[in-house]
């Protein structure tokens, strides 16, 4: 039987979340960085109170950062930002990636962070990638979260019963995918 190996991005292959990560190698000015997150902070504190609202809080966030932005130029810094990506992996995970791609087997991420900043690291790679897309400073898909995630993975793989699922993940945001997986790895080590 086929095996896909999916994995979530932020906490489980990179350390820490990317998305900080991006908007400190866009924005390298800490002041600037600091006026561009108070204008949005009324979002970010919504957010963080209401569930249902993070994922509009964190469009507007990375609007704030990218919205008018130059596409070529996003596309350069989204390029870029691959070495950072390098300097911030989990050993661990990407042994098991690495075993996995050297078996020839499937690899693909599924998270809510960009599409926009993971393919350039995960294509040269050989890893497909499942995530929240974005143009012109604004979502163009749904938040690639909690069940989102499955129903994003099910519509690129629909034929479930054909091939056997691992699955690694670090939040509760990662549930539903583990659920649907034939071996779950949840790495407790950010559990929230």
């Amino acid at each position: 039987m086929v095996k896909i190996w999916a994995f979530d991005f932020d906490g489980t292959i990179v350390q820490g979340d990317s998305l900080w990560l991006f908007l400190r190698h866009i924005e390298p000015n800490k002041t600037r960085r600091l006026a561009k997150l108070l204008k949005v902070s009324p979002w970010l504190c919504l957010g963080g109170l209401i569930k249902r609202y993070r994922s509009v809080a964190k469009e507007h966030l990375i609007s704030a950062f990218v919205g008018g932005m130059d596409s070529a130029r996003l596309a350069e810094l989204c390029d870029s930002f691959s070495g950072i990506i390098d300097q911030h992996l989990n050993p661990e995970v990407m042994s098991v990636v690495s075993q996995a791609l050297a078996q020839g087997d499937e690899v693909v991420i599924v998270s809510a962070s960009l599409a926009n900043w993971i393919h350039p690291w995960a294509e040269p790679r050989g890893i497909k990638v499942i995530a929240t897309e974005m143009e012109d400073g604004a979502f163009v898909t749904p938040n690639c979260n909690g069940q989102e995630k499955c129903r994003r993975f099910l519509a690129q793989y629909p034929k479930r019963q054909s091939y056997h699922l691992i699955y690694y993940g670090d939040s509760s945001n990662d549930l539903p995918m583990l659920h649907l997986s034939d071996d779950p790895h949840l790495l407790s080590h950010n559990l929230h």
